[in-house]
């Protein structure tokens, strides 16, 4: 079935505008990745973010699912690397981050370079989906050391358990920048690898937990 089959525009529609954003590009299956990420960005979100980064040049974000994260990230940051590995919700993603200074990956973020299985275990909330390393998939997983940035405020990790693998591909870039660092679901694991670099837990944000130095 063709893509455009599948997804709807919400435009002008009662509750589907977030941060004063309309016109959104939508897997029309989807509830679950627009009510609980709008919520949390209109409750918590925006302003943990404006109060815990200290420069709004660079922020690396995954998953960036149908867009609504870098979208509205583009409007605090100067530049925004974002990362999705499922084909449709990177369709969704294209459309609704039109943006000069929103760069886009169709690509799974990880602590190595592999490829991947996109595993979608539900389409009524396409947050869900997750990635599998295997060598005969055909996504790809990169590293956020492979950036090479110039600088980076801000890493956001939204990535289904996946987190502590790609912050394990980002050593570099903790270390040379120090970015603040936000992951869903902060486990022991995650704080005792930040921990290193002197990382406290600043706040937090529904699911989300924020590190900072």
């Amino acid at each position: 079935m063709a893509y455009n089959d599948l997804l709807r525009i919400r435009e002008k529609t009662p509750g589907f505008d977030v941060g004063r954003v309309q016109d959104w590009v939508w897997i029309a299956s989807d509830n679950g990745a627009w009510d609980g990420p709008k919520m949390d960005w209109e409750t918590t979100h925006y302003d943990l973010i404006r109060t815990s980064v200290k420069k709004f040049d660079v922020v690396v974000q995954a998953g960036g699912n149908q867009g609504m994260y870098p979208r509205l990230l583009s409007d605090m940051f100067q530049h925004v690397y974002t990362f999705e590995p499922d084909p449709l919700n990177f369709h969704c993603l294209v459309g609704n981050c039109q943006s000069d200074n929103i760069h886009k990956f169709n690509a799974a973020l990880g602590a190595s370079h592999a490829m991947v299985n996109v595993n979608r275990h539900t389409m009524e909330n396409v947050g869900c989906h997750t990635v599998t390393e295997n060598a005969d998939a055909f996504t790809p997983q990169l590293m956020i050391d492979d950036l090479e940035l110039p600088t980076c405020d801000f890493i956001w990790l939204d990535i289904e358990g996946y987190e502590y693998n790609a912050l394990l591909g980002a050593r570099r870039t903790i270390d040379k920048f120090k970015p603040a660092v936000m992951v869903e679901r902060g486990s022991d694991q995650i704080a005792s690898y930040l921990l290193e670099w002197g990382y406290q837990i600043r706040g937090t944000s529904h699911a989300d937990t924020m590190y900072t130095i």
